[in-house]
């Protein structure tokens, strides 16, 4: 999987088609069959009942559903965890365009009234049947959710249920009232408690990592399952007073961004600016070390670019490559990338790339220095097609003959002695 990129915006990136099937199939099949049986006529009673229903049922669908695909991510390898959230977030931007609809809708009706309720068996069968055979369905038939961690931890949820049961039989309220507080309290109560050992430091290790994760998932599970049960079952009492669904929403949706947000939250400024001040330290202490110990020292000098006389955009590199070490050199390769002006998509009307062909010596003497090139060529990002914009900015100039639009060219070394590819094999050469 590769990482997505701003430059190049593509819709794969937000669509996933085994998410949106609560949305294609199970919550429209739900509302007609709801609509039919509640008896519920009109445009604008039905568009009122629509709203209401798509807002209560996709906020724990969409909930489950991302808590699945961070489970299946983590456990199977499909992405790197440092790309979960981003898959996570992803993949949740199609099913809340719905919920912003349903959102939009509810804002203009106060309430939507049902004329006939749903008889307790059916609510009973529309809460189990499609939730259950959907999760057996996402989770493969196994028990990834409950393995890697104590399980004693669990008893959590029966237990709630007593208390609230027993509050009831003191204070009677409606149940689906009682069984939507308790979705919204068994889902603070885990989520707290991974992120307790999240803070603790149990992500030192990716066992501790993944086990960590799956108690916070547990919580955005159990208590999402609560919850669509409970606006169903509300829907057997229509005289009750409705639960409070933008409220317990919107208490959601907190919740979610905090567990994501800590766990899988984007590398800081200040963070991705002392990674690189590190990797520059360390690349300079390998450097010294190689020297010290009289391996081979491999050097990039005089980086030119020979543009095509009949197309600027594209033509030859070429380069002096060195060895300063002790140690001869075999099957020498170098790779180059470019680093573009941030405009040059801007004047183009589209995103562009530079492509660069790799140089390849066979033997590289110590002590030698030996010239080679390669090819280059301005492609839209697209269709990889050439540059052929005539109005574009492209004159070279300076002794190396760099276009105006490239700022940097960086490079990887690697040669046959040494299998490694390693960092202080990599640099950059600037425009200026």
């Amino acid at each position: 999987m590769n990482t997505p990129t701003p430059t190049n915006i593509e819709l794969s990136t937000f669509i996933n088609l085994p998410i949106l099937l609560p949305w294609g199939i199970v919550i429209p099949l739900t509302f007609l069959y709801t609509k039919h049986f509640c008896r519920i006529r009109g445009f604008k009673e039905s568009l009122a009942f629509a709203g209401q229903l798509f807002e209560a049922l996709t906020m724990p669908w969409l909930i489950s559903f991302m808590t699945i695909g961070a489970l299946h991510s983590i456990e199977h390898g499909e992405v790197k965890d440092s790309w979960v959230g981003g898959f996570i977030i992803g993949i949740a931007v199609i099913p809340g365009l719905f919920l912003m609809t349903a959102y939009l809708i509810t804002r203009h009706v106060s309430e939507s009234t049902i004329p006939s309720p749903l008889s307790r068996f059916e609510a009973a069968c529309w809460i189990t049947l499609p939730w259950g055979a959907m999760h057996v369905w996402a989770f493969e038939g196994n028990t990834m959710l409950f393995s890697g961690y104590d399980n004693i931890i669990l008893v959590f949820t029966p237990i709630s249920v007593l208390l609230a049961f027993a509050i009831y039989r003191v204070f009677p309220r409606p149940a689906s009232h009682i069984l939507a507080d308790l979705a919204l309290i068994n889902s603070i109560f885990f989520v707290v408690i991974a992120l307790t050992y999240w803070l603790w430091g149990a992500s030192s290790t990716q066992a501790d990592f993944i086990a960590t994760v799956k108690i916070g998932c547990f919580g955005l599970i159990v208590g999402p399952s609560m919850y669509q049960a409970a606006y169903l079952w509300s829907l057997t009492n229509p005289q009750e007073e409705r639960i409070e669904i933008r409220t317990k929403n919107w208490h959601f949706l907190e919740l979610v961004t905090v567990f994501y947000f800590f766990l899988f939250a984007p590398e800081s400024l200040s963070g991705i600016a002392n990674r690189t001040q590190n990797s520059e330290k360390t690349h300079q202490i390998l450097r010294e070390v190689r020297a010290h110990t009289n391996k081979t020292v491999i050097a990039i000098n005089n980086v030119s670019l020979q543009p095509d006389t009949t197309a600027g955009f594209s033509g030859s590199i070429c380069a002096d490559i060195a060895n300063i070490g002790q140690s001869t050199a075999s099957k020498v390769t170098v790779i180059f990338e470019a680093r573009l002006d941030e405009h040059v998509g801007e004047e183009l009307g589209q995103s562009a790339y530079l492509e660069l062909t790799k140089m390849a010596l066979s033997r590289l003497e110590k002590g030698t220095t030996q010239s080679a090139c390669g090819q280059y060529a301005l492609l839209y990002a697209e269709n990889n097609q050439p540059v052929n914009n005539s109005n574009f900015q492209n004159a070279p100039s300076g002794k190396s003959n760099w276009h105006p639009w490239i700022l940097a060219i960086t490079y990887t070394i690697s040669y046959a002695e040494d299998q490694v590819v390693r960092p202080d094999y990599r640099g950059e050469i600037s425009r200026h």
